[in-house]
């Protein structure tokens, strides 16, 4: 019996004709691609592209520095001593690129819909939390010693600020980091795309060169500091998710869309 062609309703699936999983006399999704996929995000085969690549330049990054011994903060930044060495050092540009992904997919997925704060952190939660969790015991169960309770529970709420004691507690807990400046981005995301909707995208890019020249001045009395801020934490990260969901705001309206 011949199946009927599935139609998504309109922008559910993006992708270039031919692209696997779409029937080619149609060209609409097969209803086992449709089942394969979230019905809450909206399916760009680029963006899958971009994090596959950050994510390997990330391990690579890693690699090296396991090559070298040093995971620790202390010797996070070394400096590049020719072009070849300075690929590898800068690896960790990959995590900026991962932010502004992640800005990018949570607006372009979001576009034209009211997001009930609620229900987006539930979700988030449901995402993150446990797989969090469990390698933060992981990374306690095989490195007892190299951290305290008090230490522990700051990472376990995702309130950990720098210096970072999971920085020196091996390879299951250095990057942890990272996932807590990204849920801290999705506590704000429902207010910010609401800032977007109601004032557009150009009073949100004004918001990133607000941000960038707080973050300049003061660079200027606390350079140290603000480095360790503007790495480990929102406040240096936020302007990378800001660009993000400018990108998906341009591209799914234009620049003077409402």
């Amino acid at each position: 019996m011949r199946r009927p062609a599935l139609r998504p309703s309109s922008g559910d699936l993006l992708g270039p004709q031919g692209y696997p999983g779409y029937c080619r006399r149609t060209m609409t999704p097969h209803a086992t691609d449709l089942q394969a996929r979230s019905k809450n995000v909206r399916y760009l085969p680029g963006v899958d592209h971009l994090r596959g690549v950050a994510a390997l330049y990330i391990v690579v990054y890693h690699g090296a520095q396991q090559l070298r011994g040093s995971v620790g903060a202390a010797q996070l930044f070394p400096e590049a001593q020719h072009p070849g060495s300075a690929v590898l050092i800068e690896g960790h540009t990959a995590v900026s690129l991962f932010m502004v992904l992640s800005g990018f997919i949570l607006t372009f997925g979001a576009d034209r819909r009211d997001v009930q704060y609620r229900g987006f952190i539930t979700n988030r939660v449901l995402r993150v939390v446990p797989m969090y969790v469990l390698v933060l015991l992981i990374a306690a169960f095989t490195s007892p010693g190299d951290f305290s309770l008090g230490e522990f529970l700051p990472f376990v709420f995702m309130l950990a600020t720098p210096p970072f004691p999971a920085a020196d507690m091996g390879v299951w807990s250095a990057v942890l980091w990272s996932v807590s400046v990204e849920f801290a981005f999705y506590l704000v995301f429902p207010f910010l795309l609401r800032f977007l909707q109601r004032y557009g995208v150009r009073y949100l890019l004004g918001l990133v060169l607000l941000l960038n020249a707080l973050r300049l001045m003061a660079s200027a009395t606390n350079p140290d500091t603000v480095r360790d801020l503007s790495y480990w934490t929102i406040v240096g990260r936020l302007d990378q998710f800001l660009l993000g969901m400018a990108a998906a705001w341009v591209l799914r309206r234009g620049w003077g869309g409402g």
